[in-house]
């Protein structure tokens, strides 16, 4: 009798079929593998941030650093004054501590390549960042930032600052650190996060910045509100506060936190309630 050898074809069929439906298995917990790696990194590089920050202060004596936008010219007087435009934002006056541009991403953000524009991270535009940022080494865009309400922000050739009586410029004057975001999980730079933005939120269906959607066309949305609410981990965000820690926090909850000197106040002055007042999209994301 001869010995069989090989396959048949219905066992080499019942083994494939079998590694097929290992790898159905088995393809979901990878991926959510890849995503825990993820988000520890993305932990890793806020607690560096925060180490940073806290030598940054100290070398300043707790004065929080100026940023500087600037809507000017290099050759402008404003410019010869105060620096060139972008020398005061976070992540120029910041590379003394590194020299690794990965440091301002998490690696759980989407960048679209070839773009100027992404649904979660920021990327520079040529006609409003190519004054600046295409002179540094973030030209291809990052997606951590810093809160806008901290520190004394200048914009534009007259040095207008933003939101003055609502910002804090030193790190003493903040009166509750554990819940006052410094940087984080962020689809703008350095965001001005607004109150008076979080029922025009409603307007939009689906997040702007987790999947697809487009931010509204409403200039108070366009306030950099909206650029904070990322389902980047798992329905939240990461974020380095004031006193040091990192937290996940979901995207609701991120505007419970305390984004400037007023926030509360302007709360209640405004009666937001977050159970009715909130997009239907953010439901479930405490």
């Amino acid at each position: 009798m001869r010995q069989k050898k090989g396959f048949t074809l219905i066992e080499l069929l019942v083994v494939i079929a079998i590694i097929a439906l290992l790898l159905s298995i088995l393809m979901p917990s990878l991926g959510k593998a890849k995503e825990v790696a993820r988000a520890a990194v993305c932990k890793s590089r806020l607690h560096q941030w925060g180490l940073m920050f806290a030598m940054e202060h100290q070398e300043r004596e707790g004065i929080m650093a100026q940023g500087r936008y600037g809507l000017y010219g290099l050759d402008s007087n404003y410019a010869r004054q105060w620096g060139p435009p972008g020398t005061g934002m976070w992540m120029v006056y910041m590379t003394k501590y590194f020299d690794d541009k990965k440091m301002v991403s998490c690696p759980s953000a989407i960048k679209i390549e070839g773009k100027t524009k992404s649904t979660d991270a920021w990327y520079p535009e040529p006609e409003v960042d190519d004054h600046w940022v295409y002179n540094t080494i973030f030209k291809t865009g990052g997606s951590f930032g810093m809160n806008g309400m901290i520190g004394r922000f200048l914009y534009g050739p007259e040095g207008e600052v933003w939101y003055g009586p609502r910002r804090y410029t030193k790190l003493n004057k903040i009166i509750i650190p554990s819940e006052t975001p410094l940087f984080g999980d962020s689809a703008n730079l350095m965001p001005h996060v607004k109150v008076s933005a979080i029922r025009n939120l409603r307007q939009e269906e689906e997040s702007p910045f987790s999947g697809g959607g487009q931010p509204g066309d409403s200039s108070e949305i366009k306030n950099h509100t909206d650029q904070i609410m990322i389902n980047r981990h798992s329905k939240g965000s990461h974020w380095l506060f004031v006193d040091g820690h990192v937290s996940r926090i979901g995207v609701r909850s991120l505007l419970r936190q305390k984004w400037h000197k007023r926030w509360k106040e302007d709360l209640v002055a405004n009666t937001i309630v977050f159970e009715t007042d909130m997009p239907e999209w953010t439901k479930g994301m405490e």
